[in-house]
């Protein structure tokens, strides 16, 4: 297990990485619809177009991908901070349960 002292920038790649494979491998493996959102697109939207039909459903019903800025923070020793947008993005992940109507 670790802990925060090895918690940098390709630690983290790395952790991305793999969640990104296994949440790609989960969803194949068990027929879940995973799909790719633009930016700017209303996720709740798309998720409604795949909820289940099936009254006792009660499960991840579709995975939404999309992407994130990253932000920068820049502490300084006065207490004062400076939070950037980055021109890079990242993936989030959105899992939809359903849990019967």
């Amino acid at each position: 297990m670790q802990n925060d002292d090895t918690l940098d920038n390709t630690h983290l790649i790395r952790f991305a990485g793999r969640f990104s494979r296994r949440i790609h491998a989960y969803a194949k493996k068990n027929g879940i619809p995973l799909i790719h959102c633009q930016r700017d697109e209303c996720k709740h939207e798309i998720a409604e177009q795949y909820i289940p039909a099936e009254p006792t459903f009660c499960s991840i019903f579709c995975i939404l991908v999309g992407r994130a800025p990253v932000f920068e923070v820049k502490r300084f020793a006065n207490g004062g901070m400076d939070i950037t947008k980055k021109p890079p993005f990242l993936c989030e992940s959105v899992f939809v349960p359903y849990h019967g109507s």
